[in-house]
């Protein structure tokens, strides 16, 4: 990618859905950098971008290091083929790996890998940070580096069924509240279509038909290097009555549902921080958008969907990806019979326990 003039060295541009992004470009690695490069900010990133290059030039790396072993990875075709913002996301998490950068690849255990996860301020990112190691060794075994991968089959942490689904009442509350219209229309969308929040952001307002949505799940460009095919589920979900409501009396002037007032889309980050403060400011901290597909799985499942007809909605391949939310809502059904079993039970002539009252007469 050629670099602007107007830009500092190995700093490039790049523009998307009308956004603009910076990245600081060292020997085909992107990282990224503040939107605004005029900001004390921006140079601020810029300057320990630089210097981590010049540290980097420095210092020489042992053969068979860790260090080495991130070093090729960068320069394999699985993580040149990643997309800029993923390349600086796992170049992120690979420099946690900096305390162990000298010793070799090949003595790195799965305890190591588990004591420098865990000084990672959140599970989200401790989880990330397995996958990116995990992936690293993945790349080592077939380069010669080791023949084991320390980070494999460490348990995630940020469980996506953690997401707790949105009973009615936090439903009404947020309903109730002000909120721009772009958020309430992903909110919408999340609820009454069960879809992920950068296929929501995504959803061009050309994929409905007046019945349903035309819904092309997942990024194959940003999935390639992961070890499988970039895939993309198709699928079309017609509009419930709520939801069709509401798209006909609103006005939407972006060629996505969810844009803003001058029809420009909604970038993920942003969304991500103002539907956290709006849910935050609302006394909802414990729910997250990633709920709503929750929400709806789980009503699907509570009302009798099969698991095959979830999967129509929510996309998942599999019937044991669905499996948590049929077999949530069958014991539900399967305790309330046996408690009503219990209640009988407990209710008969010989279960019945009557209390002994003691008759006193006037004149005790």
């Amino acid at each position: 990618m050629p670099q602007n003039k107007s830009l500092p060295m190995y700093v490039v541009r790049q523009t998307a859905k009308g956004h603009t992004y910076y990245y600081f470009r060292w020997h085909g690695v992107y990282r990224r950098l503040p939107d605004d490069p005029t900001s004390e900010e921006f140079r601020r990133e810029y300057a320990r971008a630089l210097a981590s290059t010049s540290a980097e030039a420095e210092q020489p790396i042992i053969a068979g290091s860790v260090r080495a072993l991130i070093r090729d990875y960068k320069q394999s075709p699985e993580f040149r083929s990643l997309a800029p913002k993923t390349q600086s996301d796992y170049a992120r998490m690979l420099d946690h790996l900096r305390p162990i950068g000298d010793f070799q690849a090949d003595n790195i255990r799965r305890q190591h890998i588990i004591r420098l996860r865990n000084k990672l301020p959140t599970a989200r990112t401790m989880d990330l940070f397995v996958s990116v190691v995990s992936r690293l060794y993945s790349v080592g075994i077939d380069l010669g580096y080791t023949d084991r991968n320390p980070a494999a089959r460490i348990e995630r942490l940020n469980d996506p069924e953690s997401y707790q689904a949105w009973p009615r009442e936090v439903r009404e509350r947020f309903e109730a509240s002000e909120m721009p219209q772009w958020m309430r229309t992903a909110y919408m969308l999340g609820l009454w279509t069960a879809q992920r929040e950068g296929d929501v952001l995504r959803l061009a307002r050309n994929r409905f038909d007046g019945e349903g949505f035309l819904i092309r799940q997942g990024r194959p460009e940003s999935r390639r290097g992961k070890g499988r095919k970039g895939r993309v589920v198709t699928l079309w979900i017609p509009a419930a009555k709520p939801l069709l409501a509401y798209i006909e009396q609103t006005q939407f002037t972006g060629l996505l549902f969810v844009a803003d007032e001058q029809g420009r889309p909604i970038e993920p980050d942003h969304f991500r921080k103002a539907f956290r403060a709006h849910l935050d400011s609302l006394g909802l901290r414990d729910y997250h958008f990633h709920g709503l597909r929750h929400t709806t799985a789980t009503a699907l499942a509570e009302s009798g969907a099969t698991d095959r007809e979830i999967m129509s909605i929510t996309g998942h391949l599999t019937e044991q990806m669905v499996r948590r939310y049929t077999h949530s809502a069958e014991q539900k059904r399967m305790a309330a019979h046996a408690i009503k079993k219990l209640e009988r039970g407990l209710g008969s002539k010989r279960e019945r326990v009557k209390p002994r009252v003691r008759s006193v007469k006037p004149n005790e």
